[in-house]
């Protein structure tokens, strides 16, 4: 049977696995599937990330002696002999097998996103990457010599293990580590508590409520993080360790003076609310410090959950996905709006189309282990979110985050991650405003363009894109929002491509924890050790599976850098003379400036362009 696939069996694929996915989750966006074709091209890309970053995991060669076993790091991360192909070029090699022609294949791709038939590696009782720590410091096995990130890593070792030993250091540590490093996960979850929120928060926290709390509710001091989300989620058994992800909402409050914001209060429940318990911090006599100490790192769970899942995978990929797939459907390839979008839109649906598909291989490993379980969790979160509701500067409104209360002596100083959002969402908005000026003379012209206006119709439209919160297309104003955007997404992305990302601190797994290896919540008032704490967090394995995660992007070029090798004048997508040239060209400078700040390096390290490291689209 030749290898080779009809279109009409493409369309096929397509047409199954999409009517299948919206029948069942009716809030979701659109999940647009790529062409076969698109997959193995993917595929392809990603066993050449995976030798990339080889080199790096081969660096991880220091020694530890774990539960009385003594190994090399990269032992105890992947426990498995790093000439041979790992897990994901395994797996990578089954799905391009899959992908040749056969009257089976809709039914295939179906179980695979259903089931995951396909082979990943699992350990043994006696192997390596199934242990628990025996002490915070062995987190900085994840640190490799290269880039510098050991040594930096090391002048904050004793800082960061004391989150796991001190409960004040843990108190201090909690939302300056989150917004000074979240960067990549799109966390834009801090709210400002308000009256509105007390009839239903207050019953939350019961007899934990203080009359103190009221008073910093009055004052504007009172905050939360709310990740009650995951109390629809269960626990998940994964090559015989449970991983959980706590539901938690956290209440901090803010210093008038420093404008610190510490944490308080930790109520923490599972699926349902079960087995749920409040913690508050140990001076109210309620609380242990070893249970505030767990409590802590429960929340840290849910907020590393929810920003690879719906922060960064929801937000990033999901909803640009949708657009993009309308965009390509509705407006021809010489209409300027392909001009702006098209260069920045490749890869995105073959990238997710190929992460549904070989879901438990390349996902990084949370609780949300299966295509089903994921598709679940955003139709949850879709049902309650709208697409301009998300963006920075609504949801600073929203949420009544004030820069003004986040400022020590620099603004932003208190809430880094803001300013860096904000640098980058201002360099997309103003490109994009100054493409709508220069393309539309004035709001009637918008009204005017008919392939305009099905774009936003078709986005909209539940059997189109089905994106919530579309503004309606009667002038300029509208579509600069939308523009701003669906650019700001496509373009933040590429932040995780930094090495300053996620090397060292998120590397350091208890800083950014993707899962809990125990389910059971314990008593506010139990006592036990580190070691004790340590077993409720990833062992080695699961360590190694979330550092691969961060290797793939920080360690490899991207396909077309977002500011290109020759110059930030060349390559340019618009007509010659066009005033949307010139801001693109002034796009590509503010970008430069970002990177240059962020990393706070020069063009060039070791011979490397780091202004290059940006992709130019979505691409993992």
């Amino acid at each position: 049977m030749s290898s080779e696939i009809s279109d009409g069996l493409k369309k096929q694929i397509k047409g199954a696995i999409q009517a299948g996915i919206h029948s069942k989750y009716q809030s979701l966006p659109a999940i647009p599937i790529a062409d076969i074709d698109g997959m193995r091209e993917t595929l392809k890309r990603m066993s050449e990330r995976e030798a990339e970053a080889k080199q790096v995991k081969l660096s991880l060669d220091r020694s530890y002696t774990i539960n009385g076993h003594t190994a090399k790091g990269y032992e105890f991360l992947y426990g498995y002999d790093l000439d041979k192909k790992n897990p994901i070029s395994e797996a990578a090699k089954a799905l391009q097998g899959s992908l040749k022609g056969d009257k089976d294949l809709v039914k295939q791709i179906r179980e695979l996103m259903e089931e995951d038939v396909l082979p990943r590696f699992k350990g043994t009782q006696q192997d390596p990457t199934k242990l628990s720590l025996d002490d915070p410091t062995q987190w900085s096995m994840t640190w490799s010599p290269m880039r510098n990130i050991y040594d930096t890593g090391m002048t904050n070792l004793d800082r960061w293990v004391s989150s796991l030993t001190d409960y004040q250091a843990a108190t201090e540590q909690f939302w300056e580590t989150i917004s000074t490093y979240s960067l990549p996960f799109n966390l834009l979850i801090l709210q400002k508590v308000r009256d509105s929120h007390l009839t239903e928060l207050k019953p939350k926290f019961e007899a934990a409520w203080t009359a103190e709390m009221d008073i910093l509710t009055e004052k504007g001091l009172l905050y939360m993080i709310d990740m009650s989300i995951f109390t629809t989620v269960k626990p998940q058994t994964v090559d015989g360790l449970t991983r959980f992800t706590p539901a938690t909402i956290t209440l901090l409050q803010q210093n008038p003076d420093t404008k610190a914001l510490t944490p308080i209060a930790v109520r923490v429940s599972g699926h349902e609310d079960a087995n749920l318990q409040v913690y508050t911090h140990p001076s109210s006599g309620l609380t242990s410090p070893s249970a505030w100490l767990y409590a802590l790192q429960a929340a840290k769970v849910s907020l590393t959950v929810y920003g690879i899942w719906l922060g960064h995978v929801y937000h990033y990929h999901l909803i640009s996905a949708a657009m993009l797939m309308t965009l390509q459907e509705t407006v021809s390839d010489d209409h300027p709006l392909r001009k702006l979008i098209d260069p920045q839109s490749k890869y995105l649906i073959e990238f997710d189309t190929v992460l549904l598909l070989i879901w438990k291989q390349i996902a990084p490993p949370a609780s949300i282990a299966s295509t089903p379980q994921f598709l679940e969790l955003c139709n949850t979160f879709a049902a309650k979110h709208q697409f301009l509701q998300d963006d920075p500067l609504a949801v600073l409104e929203r949420n009544q985050i004030r820069e003004a209360d986040f400022t020590e002596k620099e603004p932003w100083d208190r809430y880094p991650v803001m300013k860096d959002y904000l640098e980058v969402w201002h360099a997309c908005a103003t490109y994009t405003n100054a493409f709508v000026d220069d393309t539309y003379a004035d709001d009637a012209a918008i009204v005017g363009d008919q392939t305009l206006q099905d774009w936003i119709t078709n986005s909209a439209d539940p059997s189109g894109g089905n994106i919530k919160g579309l503004p309606e297309m009667k002038g300029k104003q509208a579509l600069k929002q939308v523009l701003s955007s669906l650019i700001y997404r496509l373009t933040v992305h590429g932040v995780a491509r930094l090495n300053k990302t996620s090397q060292p601190a998120v590397a350091f797994i208890s800083n950014f924890p993707p899962c809990l290896h125990r389910d059971d919540i314990p008593n506010p008032t139990t006592d036990f050790d580190t070691k004790a704490l340590l077993q409720y967090l990833p062992v080695t394995g699961t360590a190694g599976r979330m550092l691969e995660f961060f290797l793939m992007f920080a360690f490899s070029s991207p396909n077309e850098p977002l500011i290109p090798h020759e110059g930030v004048e060349s390559n340019l997508f618009f007509e010659e003379g066009s005033g949307s040239n010139e801001a693109l060209i002034q796009f590509r400078k503010d970008m430069t400036q970002f990177i240059l700040r962020f990393e706070g390096k020069t063009h060039y390290e070791g011979g490397e362009a780091v202004i290059e490291r940006w992709p130019m689209c979505i691409e993992l």
